[in-house]
């Protein structure tokens, strides 16, 4: 049996429809998460789109998720004539655990459902006697069933392209349609990999996104010290040349430390014509590896030299003592020791970041109550520097009271305020009221689209 045939034989017993892409019922009901639902399995909560064996879409809505991890979902499936398949919906209960949401019925099909590095859904569908099917599935950024229905009859849209050219470790995600599009470069933080997530929803909104890794990930540097910025010189460069891109119109996003490093590479490199910066950084850090109280080497170099950057070697063993006493915390609460080293004002000015060299626009985002570090603090002394050199483009920093340092794409539920770090292996304090921090996200995002929109116009460019 191929796998398309459980779709020709469902049909007796499933709701059926020939509009459209991916039909669902007239009322989509996505129910927050309540806080007895685990963080791993609330991600899992809401509207998702992707395209079967390249050929047939479907269309996954969590609509429930319980406290004992199952939910209650919507599974559909779009038109596939050459193979006599008519859309349709079902509901089903699925069971979340290790990472996997399953589908299963009695004599049917295997339906799992498990999170890629890239925030992505890879799909796997499975029945007896068959080559299994395959998908990448990418998240509505809506929970209002009207929207998620436009967006089924839409269709998922959203193409990816690995990239692995001149030692680039990456996804091009491309809007639907026909290019060429502005570019966007996404950056992830300190836990390092690929920030797919981002990349696909900003390619669900018209531009073009590469999700660059830049450590911890395959082949390269697995830990966040002596990164050669020429690596996303190179980046900006397979941009300018790609076919699916408009040269002059590139922009850079990151968080955390890669908001760190989306202004540095703004400030460096002029090709870049819009920075959005979150959680971000006014200073360069020194490096992060399996140490989580080590910062010994950089974490940036350039042309061969590392960058002057910020560490503890400033603080006297008193400040030491008394950053411990404030920052004892399970989970652990850092604010204490970067504002300690920030108050020393001539290695601040050593290691500042010169964001008025950047050739465009910059969006700054935060969180007053981040207590990973204190970006709010570190964003405005951004804009202090931009107002003091006549920066000519405008900037802008949007502070988001209650919020904390992570920020996630919206409709995506905050359950938690913790963190394990991957590398550094400790638990470290995000900050933030949940209900706020998610907030924060439905306001913030469309901002950031704008702001992109408007910057990546050939017509305010100077």
């Amino acid at each position: 049996m191929k796998p398309w045939q459980f779709f020709a034989a469902l049909f007796a017993i499933v709701a059926i429809s020939s509009r459209g892409q991916t039909p669902l019922p007239d009322t989509i009901s996505i129910e927050s998460p309540s806080s007895t639902v685990s963080r791993q399995a609330a991600a899992f909560s809401g509207a998702w789109l992707g395209v079967w064996g390249y050929e047939l879409p479907g269309a996954l809505i969590v609509e429930s998720i319980s406290s004992n991890d199952t939910a209650k979902v919507i599974y559909s499936w779009g038109d596939l004539p050459a193979r006599r398949i008519k859309a349709g919906w079902i509901r089903q209960i699925g069971q979340i655990s290790n990472g996997a949401l399953r589908l299963t019925s009695k004599n049917g099909p295997r339906v799992n459902y498990t999170f890629e590095p890239n925030g992505t859904l890879q799909g796997r569908y499975e029945i007896a006697n068959s080559l299994p099917a395959f998908a990448t599935f990418y998240r509505v950024a809506s929970t209002n069933s009207a929207e998620i229905q436009a967006a089924a009859q839409k269709g998922a849209g959203v193409r990816n392209i690995q990239v692995r050219d001149d030692g680039l470790r990456g996804t091009l995600f491309l809007p639907a349609g026909k290019g060429p599009w502005p570019g966007v470069i996404v950056l992830g933080g300190s836990d390092g990999g690929l920030p797919g997530g981002d990349a696909a929803f900003l390619a669900t909104k018209g531009d073009a996104a590469l999700a660059l890794a830049y450590f911890h990930y395959e082949d390269l540097p697995q830990s966040l010290e002596n990164i050669p910025l020429e690596y996303f010189q190179t980046a900006i460069h397979w941009l300018q040349a790609s076919k699916y891109i408009e040269h002059n119109n590139i922009a850079v996003l990151g968080a955390s430390r890669g908001g760190e490093l989306a202004l540095l590479l703004g400030a460096t490199f002029p090709e870049i014509h819009a920075v959005v910066a979150m959680s971000p950084s006014s200073v360069v850090w020194g490096g992060l590896g399996t140490n989580a109280n080590s910062d010994e080497q950089p974490a940036w170099t350039y042309q061969g030299k590392p960058l002057p950057f910020l560490d503890s070697s400033t603080l006297s063993p008193k400040q030491w003592e008394q950053v411990a006493s404030l920052s004892k915390s399970d989970p652990y609460n850092y604010v204490p020791w970067y504002q300690a080293v920030l108050a020393d004002k001539p290695a601040v000015a050593k290691a500042s970041i010169a964001v008025e060299k950047i050739n465009g626009p910059v969006l700054l985002v935060s969180g007053n109550d981040d207590k990973l570090w204190p970006s709010t603090q570190m964003s405005d002394m951004v804009m202090k520097r931009l107002r003091e050199t006549r920066h000519p483009f405008p900037d802008r920093h949007l502070a988001y009271p209650g919020a904390g340092h992570y920020i996630p794409l919206p409709n995506t539920p905050v359950s938690t305020n913790v963190f394990t770090h991957p590398i550094a292996k400790v638990k470290l304090e995000m900050g933030g009221d949940p209900k706020r921090t998610e907030a924060a996200s439905a306001d913030v995002w469309p901002r950031i689209i704008d702001f992109l929109n408007q910057s990546l116009s050939d017509d305010t460019k100077p």
